[in-house]
């Protein structure tokens, strides 16, 4: 059975809870959570399904968390805006229907009025909300379409912030930072958001056209209504009886003749002449147009608008699949979670793995690292003979560089070829914490970046100074780390991320 899809309040959380962890600590607590909560519920074909790992792990966070999340406020700012339109749209549609339908007894319902203001308005919205759509995909007239889109947006983050406002302290800037990580990102976004407003214009004016509906439905129960047609234009019975047929094709070829649209005889009996009045026409007549109008209402209102909708449903799970494909920082927690990590302790010179899972993944005891999924481990030639370094990314390819990107070009070329991308990850350059990272560092991972495409995340593995004999390294420190952070933020690249070891 196909996993649901994630939702956008958790790919804000996971980015908020992400977040927190650029310092590089907390990744033992991060393993352990998984091996702990999240796996047990995890097919093993479900390993490395992003959505599930990223879902779980999210709603893991959540329970550990205190008080309310970035994600959960955003959730609850949309559930009161889209209630608010929903019951907003209900009523307007259904006082306008009944105001509307009062029938004094003298003066029948004019159902041009009726079709033109209940049915082809709507429809016409809904045309513009269906260009719309079109329009933003294809990128044409953004700004133009954006007005209404922009507005809801604006009324759900000023909810969000409300919400917000009712806690304090250190905890609401920690709320207000994370929303506003939406805020800048909204280029990057902007299909998601697009999508989820979208969602909420078709679903008010599914419930303004089900008001409409529904009041119809109730007047006709409980009422004697008269509906009937009128025009100073010189229009035969035999034209209004044609635009009406034609209007009723959608629904004839299911619904029997008698009931899906007046007849000839019912047209023409139903036409209003001032001066006449209505006392010479027919009740059969007059009522027999209920019918059809209602359909009419079904069909080209509210039928078009909950097609939309799925749409809008379907289009914004796919933007949150591409979101959540494209974010580095789920490559990196992904990474983390699922791949297999190693305990070392040196003893005597005598180095021991240890492994106390069935699947093979180790809980962290002693000096433990963390071990991502890569498909490359890109080690300095000066470091590249330390046994435990080899050991630590043994689970993917590792190649010796010589720190010269024109040197290493050729070889890294075929290595972008050959890679395999089907696990979360990608190539890990290691680095010495403690030599601080001059041009040339730099200027190699801009280079490695661009080389390896939009689709390869890039990570800083740092490892601390190298003892007597290279078969151990010392921690990296704070400071060290806090340097090479600042420097790689300073990139510009967020598929280059930053671990210690």
């Amino acid at each position: 059975m196909a996993y649901k899809t994630i939702s956008t309040a958790s790919i804000i959380d996971a980015h908020y809870f992400t977040s927190g962890m650029d310092n590089g600590s907390g990744e033992d607590e991060e393993r352990l959570l998984y091996i702990e909560q999240i796996q047990p519920q995890i097919k093993e074909n479900e390993k490395y399904h992003r959505e599930k790992v990223i879902s779980l792990w999210v709603k893991a966070k959540r329970k550990a968390h205190n008080g309310l999340t970035p994600g959960r406020i955003f959730n609850t700012a949309c559930t009161l805006i889209f209630s608010v339109f929903i019951i907003s749209g209900f009523i307007t549609g259904t006082g306008i229907t009944f105001s509307y339908l009062t029938y004094s007894g003298s003066k029948p319902v004019n159902i041009a009025v009726y079709i033109a203001f209940f049915v082809f308005v709507p429809l016409l919205l809904t045309g513009v909300s269906l260009i719309s759509l079109i329009a933003f995909r294809l990128k044409i007239l953004p700004d133009f379409f954006q007005v209404p889109y922009t507005f809801a947006s604006y009324m759900i983050r000023k909810s969000a912030m409300r919400i917000a406002a009712k806690v304090t302290g250190k905890r609401r800037l920690q709320f207000e930072a994370a929303l506003g990580i939406m805020k800048i990102n909204r280029e990057k976004y902007s299909r998601l958001y697009f999508q989820t407003f979208f969602k909420l214009f078709q679903v008010t004016g599914l419930m303004f056209s089900t008001g409409v509906l529904l009041a119809t439905v109730f007047k006709v129960i409980t009422t004697d209504l008269a509906f009937g047609w009128q025009t100073t234009l010189r229009t035969a019975p035999a034209t209004i009886f044609e635009i009406v047929h034609t209007l009723s094709r959608p629904w004839a070829w299911i619904i029997p003749d008698h009931f899906s649209a007046p007849s000839l005889t019912q047209v023409e009996g139903s036409r209003i002449i001032l001066k006449d009045g209505i006392e010479n026409l027919l009740s059969t007549d007059l009522a027999s147009w209920w019918a059809f109008l209602c359909l009419t209402v079904f069909f080209y209102t509210i039928l078009p608008r909950l097609i939309l909708y799925f749409i809008g449903v379907y289009l914004e799970a796919r933007e949150r699949r591409n979101i959540l494909n494209a974010s580095h920082a789920v490559d990196r927690i992904v990474s983390l979670l699922t791949s297999p990590h190693m305990t070392f302790d040196y003893d005597n010179s005598v180095q021991r793995r240890q492994q106390d899972n069935k699947n093979g993944d180790s809980v962290s005891v002693i000096g433990a690292v963390p071990s991502y999924s890569h498909s490359a481990a890109l080690i300095p030639e000066d470091i590249y003979d330390a046994a435990n370094l080899k050991e630590l990314f043994k689970s993917g390819e590792t190649i010796k560089i010589s720190g010269d990107f024109d040197n290493d070009s050729d070889m890294l070329k075929h290595l972008t070829g050959n890679q395999d991308n089907k696990l979360p990850g990608g190539w890990i350059l290691v680095c010495e914490a403690w030599m601080p990272p001059i041009k040339e560092t730099l200027d190699y991972l801009k280079k490695l970046g661009k080389l390896a495409g939009k689709s390869t995340v890039i990570i800083v593995g740092l490892i601390g100074k190298p003892s007597s004999g290279g078969r151990e390294f010392s921690d990296v420190s704070d400071s060290d780390f806090k340097v090479w952070q600042d420097k790689i933020k300073g990139l510009g690249d967020e598929k280059i991320s930053l671990t210690r070891y």
